[in-house]
């Protein structure tokens, strides 16, 4: 379902020619014109949607998914004054016919026209010319439209007008967000900004320039464009000022004194404005506070756009453009004989580019996108200028870089990747010239490793390092060395992912060979299993750690990873340790042949679920299983014929299996009745017996049952592990019977014969009656 957002929309007849969309880079003056052989006419507008570049224009919208240098038209074939993306969603106003929407990409598009007026001139009728369509931060869209403003609550599909509520029904002429406030201009040049999405409004003072096409946001400070030139807001003394030196006087219908901005855009950390009256576009130096042009003069620019590296443009005259940007040059010195290779970094190069040095080419030249390879020309001492050559325009001289040719061979550097995790590993290349068999290469003070040396390349894998830029170091066998300061920024690491846990199980006593696979795990990391660090990791990537389990107690555990940075992964119940298979008691432990008695089954590895458990008790089948836990179940007692002892067998899901000697008794309704003398008239109780104490494990009190073929003195002896009398218990002479219930049985209360609680682990207890005894064993788990 798509979630409702509040549209708002002023519309009104533009008479600018549309423009066309471009790339460019600020500071250089060469722009290179597109050759795609598609006519778009003039474009307006310029949206980006992942890595489709969109151009609305007087023949439809048209998509590029190369970055402009190839074009379609989709099926929106109309003259288009405005494109914004809005998510997945792209937005467009159309000359005269409203607002269309499009949810795939530019493939369909649908008008959303229900509730805007109608206009009707010359017996023809039209919706009017959308001037802007904004999107605010609380999912408001507001949308400029011909005689008014509208506002929708379900993505366009209706709409409202509002004019009359907002600044007395003025019309609107352009809106942003800026500083939590809704900024809105009239077409008289009358400012207001409103702290609550339109609610209420501020007058503020008026832009004198009058209308205001552009706005844009750079250091703090909201910048406006209009038909008279630039503003920029200052809070302090709440009044415009007008920086516009350098800017070129128009001479369109308002004023033959001012420039004409159509249209601004912040790119990088600079502010750049398209001009009107074939001005081209400028860019704003903010320590001075002036203009400059950086091309495209002869052409009107109406539509700027930044993405990324790229700054995309448009003009009204003759189709697409882009500049090329230089970022770096790697080598900047080398030898006089030439010959040896250097790299231009940057984005943007067209094909067919080529550089000089002192005017001489460069050999073996090679341009991908982002990428200018060669090798340099013979030269002279001492510095020579770099000039880039772009098809079918003026040479560019690269006035932040010279190349200094020397006369003896040094070591000259360029490093890539420039930046990189703090785990290394990554591949790195050293660019250069007189590389020696044996060179080192260090980033910070950290050697690389697997260095493969050639002449002008060393191929490496970067070593682990702190955050932080440092520099990169080359040093030939011979000592010579050359330094690359800041070549190299080690990037703050991602948390450690935990992505999969293999196997996922194991028993209590540990040594389960797990796998935990994830991402971003550093060397020295240390894993800890519920509460335990793992003392030895038996393998260790970045993608995967290898350890054995360590003893544990049963039940679910949590992994975490922590890296050496601090930063942790912690996963919930990544572990399950399994005690193994036993049945320590039965409770009770006697019960009627006509079955029905409910039993609770105490033990260790059970499966917490119910599912495929199996329990036979005297060879039947129980026929449910409730309330089961990794240590305890209650099932009810099927029937039977006889009256007898019978084996309690349980069965988990995975084969195991264990068997409880005569650990339920089957007697007939008589029997349960606690007359030992009775019992023993009917020939049920037949022999002595000691049976499982319950519960067991147990924490501090447990009961230990058992049965009387005849009148004797009882006594049972507690003994620790190693053997030693902890507790002996004198119950005096009994007569025959069964002493299962608590009120018969006989009772430890945990503590030793001098009164003190003793300590968790196995313990035996021992009875002895004149002429039996026996031995079982319990467990006390604190």
């Amino acid at each position: 379902m798509q979630t409702q957002r509040l549209i708002k929309a002023t519309v009104a007849v533009i008479v600018v020619g549309m423009v066309v969309g471009l790339k460019s880079v600020w500071g250089v003056n060469n722009w290179i014109q597109l050759d795609n052989g598609v006519t778009m006419g003039n474009v307006n507008a310029l949206a980006i949607h992942e890595s489709r570049l969109y151009a609305g224009s007087s023949s439809g919208v048209f998509v590029s998914e190369d970055g402009g240098n190839s074009w379609s038209l989709t099926s929106l074939d109309h003259a288009v004054s405005t494109l914004t993306v809005d998510g997945d969603t792209i937005y467009a106003g159309v000359w005269g016919e409203g607002v269309f929407r499009s949810d795939d990409a530019g493939v369909t598009w649908k008008p959303i026209r229900d509730g805007l007026r109608l206009h009707e001139h010359a017996g023809e009728r039209y919706y009017g010319n959308v001037r802007h369509i904004l999107i605010t931060d609380n999912n408001i869209i507001n949308v400029m439209y011909h005689s008014g403003t509208y506002t929708s609550m379900d993505r366009g599909d209706t709409w409202h007008d509002i004019s009359t509520e907002w600044q007395g029904g003025n019309s609107i002429h352009s809106m942003t967000e800026f500083g939590g406030y809704l900024w809105s201009a009239v077409s008289n040049g009358a400012m207001f900004r409103s702290p609550d999405n339109g609610k209420t409004w501020e007058n503020l003072p008026r832009f004198a320039p009058g209308h205001v096409h552009a706005w844009a946001a750079l250091n703090g400070r909201l910048y406006v464009g209009g038909y008279e030139g630039v503003g920029v807001w200052n809070e302090t003394t709440r009044s415009w000022e007008y920086p516009m030196a350098g800017l070129p006087i128009g001479n369109h219908h308002q004023s033959d004194a001012l420039p004409y901005v159509l249209t601004l855009v912040v790119h990088g950390d600079q502010l750049f404005a398209g001009l009107h009256d074939t001005h081209g576009v400028y860019v704003f130096d903010l320590r001075s506070g002036s203009w400059s042009p950086t091309g495209l003069e002869g052409r009107s620019v109406g539509s700027l756009l930044s993405h990324g590296l790229a700054l995309y443009a448009g003009t009204a005259e003759d189709g697409i453009y882009y500049l090329a940007k230089i970022t770096a040059v790697s080598p900047q010195e080398g030898n006089v004989e030439g010959g040896e290779p250097i790299t231009f970094f940057g984005r943007g190069f067209p094909p067919r580019t080529t550089v000089t040095i002192g005017g001489r080419s460069l050999t073996d030249i090679e341009v991908t996108n982002t990428l200018i390879t060669g090798f340099t020309p013979p030269g002279v001492l001492g510095e020579a200028d770099i000039e880039v050559h772009f098809p079918d325009s003026d040479p560019l001289t690269l006035e932040r870089w010279k190349f200094l040719y020397t006369n003896t061979s040094l070591i000259t550097l360029a490093m890539t990747p420039t930046n990189g995790h703090q785990a290394g590993g990554e591949t790195g290349i050293v660019t250069g010239s007189s590389f020696a068999p044996g060179a080192i290469v260090k980033i910070g003070d950290n050697s690389a490793i697997d260095t493969i040396v050639t002449p002008t390349l060393i191929h490496f894998t970067i070593p682990p390092g702190s955050d932080g830029t440092v520099a990169v170091t080359v040093t030939n066998p011979d000592g010579r060395e050359q330094i690359l300061e800041k070549g190299y920024t080690y990037d703050l690491f991602p948390p450690p992912v935990i992505r999969e846990i293999y196997p996922n199980k194991g028993p209590i006593d540990g040594g389960t060979e797990v796998i935990v696979r994830g991402n971003y795990f550093l060397e020295g990391a240390t894993v800890i299993i519920g509460g335990i660090q793992i003392e030895h990791l038996d393998s260790f990537s970045p993608i995967e750690i290898r350890l054995e389990t360590p003893p544990s107690t049963p039940g679910h555990k949590e992994i975490r990873v922590v890296n050496p940075d601090g930063q942790q992964v912690v996963q919930e119940h990544a572990f399950t340790y399994n005690a193994p298979l036993d049945i320590t008691s039965i409770t009770p432990n006697v019960g009627p042949m006509e079955g029905g008695t409910l039993v609770t089954i105490t033990g260790t590895g059970f499966r917490s679920s119910t599912g495929d458990t199996k329990v036979t008790i005297g060879g039947i089948a129980v026929s449910s299983i409730t309330d089961m836990s990794l240590t305890e179940m209650i099932v009810r007692t099927p029937p039977t014929t006889t009256s007898r002892a019978t084996d309690v067998i349980l069965r988990n899901p995975n084969g195991e299996e264990v068997t409880l000697i005569d650990g339920f008794t089957y007697t007939d309704s008589l029997a349960v009745e606690p007359k030992g003398k009775l019992l023993t008239a009917l020939g049920l109780v037949k022999q002595t017996r000691l049976l499982q104490n319950y519960p067991n494990p147990f924490n501090p009190e447990t009961w230990i049952p058992y049965q009387l073929a005849t009148e004797t003195d009882v006594t049972v002896v507690i003994y620790n592990s190693a053997g030693q009398r902890v507790r002996t218990l004198e119950l005096g002479s009994q007569p025959p019977g069964l002493y299962l219930t608590q009120e018969k049985a006989a009772y430890w209360d945990g503590r030793s014969d001098t009164g003190e609680w003793v300590s968790s682990g196995t313990y035996f207890y021992h009875l002895h009656t004149g002429s039996y005894s026996a031995a079982k064993k319990m467990i006390i788990l604190k």
